[in-house]
């Protein structure tokens, strides 16, 4: 089965040496069944052990490959390796471990982590064929296409894995789309908001420079005045932000929704940007004649 695909085939197992939770025969757990080179297809990589080999296809069935999930919640601290499985309602009751990768997404971009199990099969008359390419993988799928179709003229055409996937991260992609463009919007009527502040105070601007007040102290006290305000606003967000994660978790993958680097980022160019919307309309004023301003004002 491949990621992020509704469908799923579950497991019924036990673990020596853990009990089964109360009321049920055993462990219900996601499962999918491969061939070898499956792992290597994907460029999923193995924390510890091996992966399939066609040596394995001689006793398929009696060898699996677990996520880390899985190993966590039946070995926690121990190495997964050589642990056994028993598999209920199987003609292959008993499997080994052989293998561990680090868990993923297996059927949505917001599931939690979960154990997760790869069983070894011969292919079949039926399932999906996934390859991975050297090159630009339009131009292979389309020699493969061509003699795939010479053995069944029927055959479905071929997807890249970005084509494959598009339908199941859409809704990813447009959350990601409006929720960037509602905060450029906000953004951009922040920045406009502290423009238009600063161009109502001309009047200000010129009875300062009247007084006495050098064009470059007024500029550096409206950006002071501006930052501080901003860094205020921007601490505020910060905590909100933070008290929201939580919300927002299920739409990052590899990415902690409390990542410091992203919030520290983020915090920095809002105070530059609030700095720079506050410096344009005082330089300006600081240009202009004060004369002209009082006698405008």
């Amino acid at each position: 089965m491949p990621p992020l695909q509704a469908g799923e085939s579950d497991a019924m197992l036990n673990v020596p040496g853990v009990a089964p939770p109360a009321g049920h025969r055993g462990y219900d757990i996601q499962d999918t069944q491969v061939s070898p080179g499956f792992f290597a297809a994907m460029q999923t990589p193995l924390l510890r052990g091996r992966s399939f080999t066609e040596a394995d296809l001689a006793h398929a069935g009696s060898v699996v490959v677990v996520n880390r999930a899985f190993a966590e919640k039946f070995w926690p601290g121990q190495d997964p390796i050589g642990k056994q499985v028993n598999f209920l309602d199987e003609t292959t009751p008993q499997a080994v471990v052989i293998g561990e990768t680090p868990t993923g997404k297996y059927t949505a971009l917001d599931e939690p982590p979960k154990p997760f199990l790869y069983e070894l099969q011969k292919l079949s008359t039926t399932g999906f064929l996934m390859m991975h390419t050297a090159g630009p993988p339009q131009s292979v799928l389309l020699t493969v296409q061509q003699r795939l179709r010479q053995v069944d003229p029927d055959l479905s055409p071929l997807q890249t894995g970005e084509q494959f996937l598009a339908v199941s991260l859409f809704p990813a992609h447009v959350t990601v789309i409006l929720l960037s463009a509602f905060g450029l919007l906000a953004l951009v009527l922040a920045v406009l908001g502290l423009a238009y502040t600063m161009s109502q105070r001309r009047w200000e601007f010129g009875v300062r420079m009247a007084l006495g007040a050098s064009p470059g102290s007024l500029e550096g006290s409206v950006v002071r005045r501006g930052v501080q305000t901003a860094a205020i606003g921007v601490a505020i967000g910060v905590v909100l932000a933070l008290g929201a994660s939580r919300v927002l978790a299920g739409l990052l993958y590899q990415v902690s929704p409390t990542d410091p680097v992203t919030y520290a980022g983020v915090a920095v160019l809002l105070v530059l940007i609030a700095a720079l919307a506050c410096y344009m309309p005082a330089r300006r004023a600081g240009r202009v004649d004060p004369a002209v301003t009082l006698r405008t004002e």
